[in-house]
C-alpha cells in the first residue's frame, strides 16, 4: 500500500512538472500586449516612412496653388456666396483627409513647385493653363472616338441618362457628361496627386489599418469628398 502511494505521488510530480514545462513554453511563445499592439501598428502603417507628415503651413500653400487652378476654371463664372461656400466646404474636406492620414499636402502638375506663388500673375496663368491643356489633350483631344467611348461612356452614362430624362438634347447631354467626368478626374488629381491618392486607397482597403485605426471615418471622409468633387466638376464643366 505504501509503495502504491509513493508511485501515485511520483506520477503526480511528473504530471505537475510536465504542466509547468508547457506553461513556461507557452509564456515564452506568447507575446505581451504591447508587442502585439506595436506589431499591429507596424503593419497598419507599412509604407508610411516614404511619406512626410501633415504640415499646416504647406497646406496653406497648397490651397493657394489649387485656387490658381480654380481661377483658370471659373473665370467665366460670376462670383457668388454659394460658390465660395461650396469651395470652402470642398477644401475643408480635403484638409480633413490629409490630416486624418497624416500626409504632407502635395500640389499637382509636372515640375510645378510652390515657387509659382512668387511669380507674376501672367506667369501663373500661363503655367497653369499649360498644365490644364496638357491634361485635356492627353485625356481627350488626342484620343480617337473609339478610345473616348471606351474610356468615358460607361462612367458618364448615369449623368447622361438623368439629363436626357429631364429633356436635354442627347448629344449635348453625353458631351457634357463626358466633360464632367474628365474635369472630375482632374480635380481629383489636383486635390490628391498620384502618390497621395495611392496611399489613401491603400489605407481604405488595408485590413491591418482597420484593426488599429478608425478606417470607417476615413471612408466617410473620402465618400464625402467624392460627392463634393462630382458637384464641383459639374460647375466647372459648364464653363470650361
Amino acid at each position: 500500500m505504501q509503495l502504491s502511494f509513493d508511485n501515485y505521488n511520483l506520477d503526480v510530480m511528473k504530471d505537475a512538472k510536465s504542466a509547468l514545462i508547457k506553461i513556461q513554453e507557452a509564456k515564452e511563445k506568447k507575446k505581451d500586449h504591447m508587442t502585439i499592439i506595436q506589431e499591429g501598428i507596424t503593419k497598419a502603417t507599412a509604407g508610411a516612412d516614404f511619406f512626410e507628415s501633415y504640415d499646416a503651413l504647406i497646406w496653406e500653400g497648397k490651397v493657394k496653388v489649387d485656387m490658381l487652378y480654380f481661377d483658370q476654371f471659373l473665370q467665366k463664372l460670376e462670383e457668388s456666396d454659394e460658390l465660395y461656400k461650396a469651395l470652402g466646404s470642398y477644401f475643408k474636406n480635403i484638409r480633413q483627409i490629409y490630416e486624418f492620414v497624416n500626409l504632407k499636402p502635395e500640389i499637382y502638375g509636372k515640375g510645378l513647385t510652390f515657387e509659382i506663388l512668387e511669380k507674376s500673375n501672367e506667369v501663373q496663368r500661363q503655367t497653369l493653363s499649360t498644365i490644364i491643356y496638357e491634361y485635356f489633350d492627353k485625356s481627350f483631344y488626342s484620343l480617337t472616338p473609339e478610345q473616348r467611348t471606351e474610356k468615358y461612356l460607361e462612367k458618364s452614362r448615369e449623368l447622361s441618362k438623368t439629363l436626357i430624362s429631364e429633356g436635354a438634347n442627347p448629344e449635348e447631354a453625353i458631351a457634357y457628361s463626358t466633360k464632367v467626368n474628365i474635369v472630375e478626374n482632374l480635380l481629383l488629381r489636383i486635390a490628391f496627386p498620384f502618390a497621395v491618392k495611392s496611399r489613401i486607397d491603400y489605407l481604405i482597403e488595408s485590413a491591418d489599418y482597420r484593426k488599429v485605426f478608425d478606417q470607417e471615418t476615413l471612408v466617410e471622409l473620402v465618400e464625402s469628398f467624392n460627392s463634393k468633387v462630382h458637384n464641383i466638376a459639374k460647375v466647372v464643366a459648364a464653363v470650361v
